[in-house]
């Protein structure tokens, strides 16, 4: 079943960065996007969606972590991890997973210590 969650993961992820389009690949020119406004662009969604499927199946494919019961959301590449976990070391052990994905600026632990 695990290996199953982890190929679902890795294809949902490579399906995902199949979608980013460079502009010159575009069928059209538009105008530079207006960075200004707080809305993230369809691009920033995409590179977040990305970053969270690897962050995810890192998690379950990293020794000594549950990561079925981790979840993971990205904003602008900071991942925050919520859920439970039996101990201290599986926060930590996920926590450096997250961190040594592409793309990630920060982690931040929601992450806390019961019956995961």
């Amino acid at each position: 079943m695990r290996n199953q969650i982890l190929a679902v993961a890795i294809v949902g992820c490579v399906g995902l960065a199949a979608c980013d389009q460079s502009p010159s690949t575009m069928p059209y020119s538009q105008a530079p996007a207006d960075t200004s406004r707080a809305e993230p662009t369809v691009g920033q969604k995409i590179d977040d969606a990305t970053i969270s499927a690897k962050v995810k199946a890192a998690l379950l494919a990293a020794e000594n972590v549950n990561g079925t019961d981790i979840s993971v959301e990205t904003s602008g590449g900071r991942v925050i991890l919520s859920g439970m976990v039996p101990d201290q070391g599986q926060i930590d052990r996920a926590v450096a997973t997250a961190r040594d994905i592409d793309g990630v600026l920060d982690v931040e632990s929601r992450l806390a210590v019961g019956k995961g």
